[in-house]
């Protein structure tokens, strides 16, 4: 057997990679994203922003980025719900959300803990960049492919 090189397989794999994200990026279904439709209106506070504990833990507090989003809001049977925000193709930036800022939210009556935020970006176009880069990456695989 020949000697096996990375330089081989590499075009191959930029063009799984880029396949999956672009088919990723169409067909995977968000499912907080239908409360939309079905789901009940609320509006909801800010209620704390944290570093999530998986990110970089940094010793100084003002270099530290708070990526993790608690809300919390009322429900029509008048209880309180407060959680963390988890949302599939959300992109959250930096500072986009302050503690004490108001969202329009809804939630599922049946679980109201499954809530999904009306957030400032589109899903769409989290999907839109995300197949954006799958194709830039399956186009250099197959320019690999063909240049070989």
């Amino acid at each position: 057997m020949d000697d096996f090189t990375f330089k081989e397989i590499q075009p191959f794999i930029f063009l799984l990679i880029g396949l999956g994200s672009v088919l990723f990026a169409i067909f995977k279904k968000s499912n907080k994203a239908n409360l939309k439709n079905t789901g009940q209106k609320a509006e909801g506070i800010i209620y704390a922003l944290d570093q999530s504990s998986n990110s970089y833990n940094s010793n100084s507090q003002n270099l530290s980025i708070k990526d993790k989003v608690t809300v919390r809001f009322l429900t029509m049977d008048k209880q309180w719900i407060t959680g963390d925000l988890e949302q599939e193709f959300a992109a959250f930036f930096t500072r986009q959300y302050k503690e004490g800022d108001t969202v329009e939210l809804y939630y599922d009556p049946k679980e109201p803990s499954n809530f999904f935020v009306d957030t400032r970006q589109s899903e769409k176009t989290s999907r839109i960049i995300f197949a954006a880069i799958g194709i830039v990456l399956g186009s250099v695989g197959l320019y690999q492919l063909l240049s070989q």
